[in-house]
């Protein structure tokens, strides 16, 4: 989600007035590796990224009123910056083994009910 907003933000701080000149051009974004993979094997932080996810229900085609723009987002994008920000929440916050076995055992939206998975899975939404 964090590289789809990003995405929109350039997008639009990089748009031409009526003048033709540029208003404003973004900074390039800053790269930041990746938190490496927690200790304790099967299953990986992607499973699990890849597990919450699936249960994300994203429309084919989105669309961001950003400055008076409409700017169309495919579902397909958004969908997988969503599950490379749980990989990358799950990487970060060095879930262990136990929480990452836990997630997979867990069926719900993420995003509709985090306080489910927090109480389920201690450790896993702050």
């Amino acid at each position: 989600m964090i590289r789809v907003c990003a995405l929109l933000v350039m997008v639009v701080t990089a748009c031409k007035d009526d003048s033709g000149t540029a208003r404003k051009v973004a900074p390039a974004p800053i790269k930041k590796e990746r938190a490496p993979e927690p200790p304790g094997g099967p299953p990986s932080c992607d499973d699990v990224g890849k597990h919450l996810g699936a249960a994300l229900d994203m429309p084919s085609e989105m669309h961001a009123n950003v400055g008076g723009a409409d700017v169309p987002v495919s579902g397909s994008d958004m969908h997988a910056a969503m599950e490379g920000a749980l990989v990358d929440a799950c990487r970060e916050a060095a879930w262990s083994h136990d929480t990452r076995v836990c997630v997979m055992s867990w069926n719900g939206n993420i995003l509709s009910e985090r306080a489910k998975l927090a109480d389920a899975c201690p450790g896993t939404v702050k």
